[in-house]
């Protein structure tokens, strides 16, 4: 009676689970009676395949094998199921190859092969082909990879598989290329036939698969090939893909490849630039042997920039990595060396168990037998018995003679371990030994051009020097000069800043006065505070050079209150500054003459919402200050400070002083005016300071 297949599915997964190991004999002889009562039609026997190939959990190879088995018998020699069949030995030999049985899975690989070619099955075919070829490939036996790859060529191009068609095409390319890990070098110009021919498969069918490892690989070959236009032409091909998550992975060897070809022409920034990103996408798609490949090529790129500290720091990345690789390797070669010996022991265990298990049996059915009366089926029994007895004999000393030999492999794989870091000592101490040679013998040559060279340098610092004097002689003259034209300069801002006090407190006390013949003594009090207040910090103020823009719009913010109590106007007041500008020194007292200017003179009464508004910012490499109201404008006349009011004229004079005369800086004028009727109202004074911090 044909069972549910997903009873079917639950039964086995429980079956050979974690427990699988503990009794395999049991478990897989439950399997096989489940199989023996199966109906054989096409449909169950998919399901099966299914099960075997996809469902089963990756540690249940015996139950897969088992599945496998019970295929093939079922199928054989029955036409309808020769497909079948042909699929069962496909995947055998996967299975074998998965678990590192690679005799087996040759074997499987090519009785596939030959089936599917005997019955014209073109799609397991090319499939064991594909096989054969990942495989000779892996274990970098090119020549039949090329081989096998070449087969799924041929049967792709008959039976029109277009997507294994690119593929093999690109395998071959990769193949030819790998033949550089045996030290020939391989033919680039047929590398880039082969990529090519993938990309034209794979375009009208827009298989981006394909396409992007085409790209980036046309662009690595052509930089070897010293094409470098052809070089970043592909890898721009390739870049759209890149962006794409489903080919992010790719991103290590698309930037990796990229920063090589701009490395070789001398462009080491962006080749800086690429690398770096490649080793952002490793950390998470890591590929420590192409990550090794790019710590060398940053070195590289660092050296060439004379960057000596960051080309020693990727050096010395390179170099740890490349060492870790090694033992890495050496280590993999033992892990798979030993999983070899395990899977030959755990093979014979098993054979080992099944023969106790049978001689079990045949001793219940000799005892049955004695008990039956039937002696002769009893003697026949107890021949069994023993003849099975000798077998099991003979696989107790094949395992422990397995065993030994897995203990010997390993004792050796140790020595040759020990062996290799032994060669690898010897070499740094020869190379430490030829180096010290080189030095002794580079340092005799040195002192001996050295003594050479003493003499001429000598009488060359005989004459350097006394030309020297000469130069210092003028040069303390010059500095001289530049250090009275300085004291003067300063004495010159100090006067112009000590101006700037009188005439604003003189400005102030008229106001006060103004409030007091008006008889509006509260007020004129509180101004008189105000003033105190303002007074206190202008005088504070007047003796610094320099002070912090933030202190500046402080005091500035206070003088407006201090005016609009005055004039009772219901002026807004704005102070912007940009962030780049934040922290940088003014010298006091530049910007408050000419908000008093618009106060005084920009009419602002006359307007519905005035306002005076003040913009800090850094403009190249400069700080430049905008001081804009929206008042009725002013004349203006920057040729000729002395109509401008007393305060800006002051600051005219003083940014002259600053600027040693100069009217521009950087094509823009130091000082400018922009009002009626170049504007639609107010008045813009825009000037420039120095940038400077006081960090």
């Amino acid at each position: 009676m044909k069972k549910p297949f997903y009873l079917l599915l639950i039964f086995v997964c429980c079956c050979f689970g974690h427990r699988a190991a503990a009794q395999p004999t049991l478990k897989i002889d439950s399997l096989k009676k489940v199989l023996a009562t199966e109906t054989v039609d096409a449909a169950t026997l998919k399901k099966y395949l299914v099960l075997a190939v996809s469902k089963l959990q990756t540690n249940n190879t015996t139950a897969r094998l088992t599945i496998l088995d019970w295929l093939i018998d079922v199928c054989k020699g029955k036409k309808p199921f020769e497909q079948m069949e042909a699929n069962a030995y496909f995947w055998k030999g996967t299975v074998y190859e998965a678990n590192g049985n690679n005799d087996k899975a040759i074997d499987w690989y090519l009785k596939s092969l030959e089936f599917s070619k005997s019955i014209g099955y073109a799609y397991i075919e090319n499939n064991a082909n594909i096989g054969l070829g990942n495989f000779y490939s892996y274990n970098k036996q090119y020549d039949k990879s090329l081989l096998y790859y070449n087969n799924v060529v041929e049967v792709s191009k008959k039976n029109n598989f277009p997507a294994a068609l690119a593929s093999a095409y690109l395998n071959i390319a990769n193949v030819i290329s790998s033949k550089e890990d045996l030290k020939a070098k391989p033919d680039y110009t047929e590398i880039v036939r082969y990529m090519k021919l993938a990309a034209e498969v794979a375009t009208p069918r827009n298989d981006t698969a394909i396409l992007v490892k085409a790209f980036i690989g046309l662009g690595a070959q052509y930089n070897l090939l010293k094409d470098y236009a052809q070089a970043e032409a592909y890898m721009k091909k390739a870049e759209p893909f890149i962006a794409l998550p489903l080919w992010e992975h790719l991103g290590a060897n698309f930037y990796g490849n990229l920063g090589e070809i701009y490395r070789v022409q001398k462009k080491y920034q962006p080749a800086i630039d690429a690398s770096l990103k490649a080793l952002e996408i490793i950390k998470k798609y890591p590929d420590p042997n192409f990550q090794h490949e790019i710590y060398g090529s940053l070195s590289a790129s660092y050296q060439a920039l004379a960057d000596y500290e960051n080309a020693y720091k990727w050096q010395m990345q390179y170099a740890r990595l490349k060492d870790s690789l090694e033992d890495k390797e050496n280590f993999a070669t033992m892990a798979e060396l030993e999983n070899k010996y395990q899977q030959a022991v755990k093979d014979k265990e098993i054979a080992r168990l099944q023969t106790e298990q049978q001689l079990k049996q045949l001793e219940l059915e000799k005892q049955t037998a004695i008990i039956a009366g039937n002696t002769l089926l009893a003697k026949q029994k107890e021949d069994e018995i023993k003849l099975l007895s000798q077998k099991k004999v003979l696989q107790d000393l094949e395992l422990q003679q397995q065993n030994q030999l897995l203990a010997k492999n390993k004792l050796q794989a140790k020595a040759d371990s020990q062996a290799l870091q032994l060669s690898k000592n010897e070499a740094i101490l020869k190379g430490d030994q030829i180096a010290a040679q080189n030095r002794t013998r580079n340092f005799l040559i040195g002192g001996i051009a050295l003594l050479a060279l003493l003499t001429f340098f000598l009488y060359r610092y005989y004459v350097a020097k006394k030309r020297a004097y000469v130069q210092l002689q003028a040069k303390s003259q010059q500095i001289r000069e530049q250090a009275l034209q300085l004291s003067k300069q300063a004495k010159q801002i100090a006067q112009f800043q000590s101006q700037m006090n009188p005439h604003f407190v003189y400005n102030a006390l008229h106001n006060i006065q103004g409030l007091v013949l008006n008889d509006e003594k509260q007020k004129a009090n509180k101004q008189i505070q105000s003033l105190a207040q303002l007074m206190r910090k202008t005088f504070a103020n007047a003796e610094k050079d320099d002070i912090p823009v933030e202190e500046e719009i402080t005091y500035l913010h206070k003088y407006i209150e201090f005016e609009k109590a005055a004039i009772d106007s219901s002026l807004h007041f704005e102070v912007a500054v940009s962030k780049d500008a934040e922290g940088a020194l003014i010298p006091p007292m530049m910007i408050q003459p000419f908000i008093e200017n618009a106060i005084k003179h920009a009419e602002l009464k006359t307007v519905a919402n005035p306002y005076i508004k003040v913009l800090i910012e850094t403009e190249n490499n400069l700080l430049a200050i905008n001081v804009k109201d929206n008042g009725s404008g002013i004349k203006k006349d920057i040729s000729a400070p002395e109509k401008l009011s007393h305060s800006m004229s002051v600051i005219k004079s003083r940014l002259d002083l600053i600027f040693n005369g100069k009217a521009d800086v950087n094509s823009q004028p130091i000082f400018s005016i922009k009002t009626v009727p170049e504007l639609a109202e107010g008045t813009s004074i825009k000037f420039y300071l120095p940038l400077n911090f006081s960090y």
